[in-house]
């Protein structure tokens, strides 16, 4: 199942880049809200990729994105010992999204802002890794998961050149990554993670 959507993703960049009549690469970073088993309530995310433009309306997307945060310490009483479980996680993903643009603004003094949503599907590989300690004792576990999973953003973009070719785009997030099925999988784990998160994107775009 995992390579066969490496391959469609593979595919569809091909036949875009091929039909597109403007191609443009784009880096993103977001910030995702979590409940307080994550350091700072956040989860973030690091991306690039690129936007095939088939016509004014319809702008698929094919990226690909880092998800990184920090994680807190369990810790608790084991008879004469204080048992520590320190955990970290981060995902490596691969998305397709087929970008819809559906208005447009101009106000008096001629700028332009477009509003957007984006359908994405994804697949991702999710790592977490725990390091258990008591007393004398320790033990280290590694899991790894994939997970295919849906996301929809809702954005706005603001031109920054008069070709369009660069621009700058702000967009509100849901995505069903769901980092607890992994994390929920450590041995001596008793923490909760959200199964959906609601996050914020700074994306910007360059002609290429």
């Amino acid at each position: 199942m995992n390579s066969k959507f490496v391959f469609y993703i593979l595919f569809l960049t091909a036949v875009y880049s091929l039909r597109a009549q403007e191609i443009r690469g784009f880096g993103s970073f977001a910030g995702y809200i979590s409940n307080d088993e994550f350091k700072r309530n956040t989860i973030f995310e690091a991306g690039a990729g690129i936007e095939c433009s088939l016509n004014e309306f319809i702008k698929p997307e094919i990226s690909v994105s880092y998800f990184f945060m920090g994680l807190k310490d369990e810790k608790w009483k084991e008879s004469q010992d204080v048992a520590i479980l320190k955990k970290n996680a981060a995902a490596l993903g691969l998305s397709f999204a087929p970008k819809i643009y559906f208005w447009k603004s101009i106000d008096e003094e001629g700028s332009e802002t477009s509003y957007f949503a984006a359908p994405k599907f994804s697949m991702s590989r999710i790592m977490a890794s725990g390091m258990y300690t008591s007393g004398v004792n320790s033990e280290r576990q590694k899991i790894g998961d994939w997970q295919h999973f849906f996301g929809l953003s809702l954005g706005m973009d603001f031109p920054l050149s008069e070709a369009n070719s660069n621009s700058l785009a702000f967009t509100l997030n849901f995505t069903k990554l769901d980092f607890g099925k992994t994390l929920k999988r450590l041995r001596h784990n008793e923490a909760d993670y959200n199964d959906a998160m609601v996050g914020f994107t700074a994306i910007y775009y360059f002609g290429l």
